[in-house]
């Protein structure tokens, strides 16, 4: 299905074409399709180029009851994503297209948008942010996310002397971190797992579902552990490079009793080297509310990183 915009150059087309150019994966039919089935209906809205015949932005909402739609299906954002040159009246247009899509479709349903970080893209969250709210949308909730800009700068010369100290404490020990092979997939998640259940927090991906996000996106997947001398791991990470400018942890931890030597601080250097190495800008290490409640000591551990805060939105509107 097509819809027609006031516009030379674009229209709107609602189904499944691939869009995994310089979108998000959130956003890709490839992660839509992992998780669709446990959903009664996803809807992919592409601003399609008629001459170039090829998708400029793109946006997807799931339910499961008909009337609640979200962005994203899974994962850790969704909202409107656009190539960088498009104009914001033709954001606009789009986003508009799609709302008025759901007033004729999908009368009185609730729509819920879960932006990215802002240090993403500053200027098109801004934008996109404008345009929902001038229709309407309210800002539901606002999360903190800490990531590294990444630039010519070491690593080292921008962490805290004690994460410099335990970095050299590890080097010292013959511990360091390497890429993990497939087989060692199940050990580095069960690390991840028993760690956040010490602390109390949830895991949200089975082995089994992430195993196969690494699977169908090997070529953006990175899986890092860090080794003693005999080969244990003692600490792991599951990393998604989520756009061209962007590696997202997903998940890292450390092995309950090895603490003393923040084995995850190793981790992050190997991390943003990658990044380095591959031009990728911002290494973003998650989120550090709860429900908009700051977790303090998280905070000072990411910062002693490198790392800046900004925030996240989440936006909600309803449908007439």
């Amino acid at each position: 299905m097509n819809i027609e915009l006031n516009l030379k150059d674009h229209f709107v087309e609602i189904g499944d074409r691939s869009n995994n150019g310089n979108f998000s994966i959130f956003n890709s039919t490839k992660f839509i399709d992992l998780h669709k089935k446990d959903f009664n209906e996803t809807v992919i809205f592409n601003l399609i180029h008629k001459t170039k015949n090829k998708s400029e932005g793109v946006v997807h909402f799931s339910t499961k009851n008909k009337s609640d739609y979200f962005s994203p299906i899974r994962g850790t954002f969704g909202c409107f994503e656009f190539e960088e040159n498009i104009s914001l009246d033709i954001k606009e247009a789009f986003i508009n297209s799609v709302m008025e899509w759901f007033e004729k479709e999908k009368p009185g349903s609730r729509i819920s948008i879960k932006q990215a970080p802002v240090q993403y893209d500053i200027q098109n969250l801004s934008e996109v942010s404008n345009c929902l709210i001038r229709r309407g949308f309210r800002i539901s909730k606002v999360d903190l996310s800490y990531g590294i800009l990444v630039s010519e700068k070491q690593f080292f010369d921008q962490i805290s002397h004690g994460n410099r100290k335990k970095i050299n404490q590890c080097m010292r020990n013959e511990i360091v971190s390497q890429l993990l092979n497939r087989v060692e997939y199940s050990e580095a998640y069960k690390i991840i797992a028993e760690n956040r259940k010490k602390k109390g927090f949830p895991i949200t991906m089975t082995f089994e579902a992430l195993d196969k996000m690494a699977e169908e996106f090997s070529d953006k997947t990175l899986v890092l552990g860090v080794k003693k001398s005999d080969g244990e791991i003692i600490a792991s990470s599951f990393c998604f490079q989520v756009n061209p400018r962007v590696l997202y942890v997903f998940y890292w931890a450390e092995k309950n009793g090895f603490e003393t030597f923040s084995p995850v601080t190793l981790i992050a250097k190997s991390l943003y080297e990658y990044c380095q190495s591959k031009k990728i800008e911002f290494l973003d290490i998650g989120v550090s509310t709860d429900n908009e409640v700051p977790n303090y000591g998280l905070i000072r551990f990411k910062k002693n990183l490198g790392c800046r805060g900004a925030f996240r939105l989440q936006l909600e509107g309803f449908i007439k």
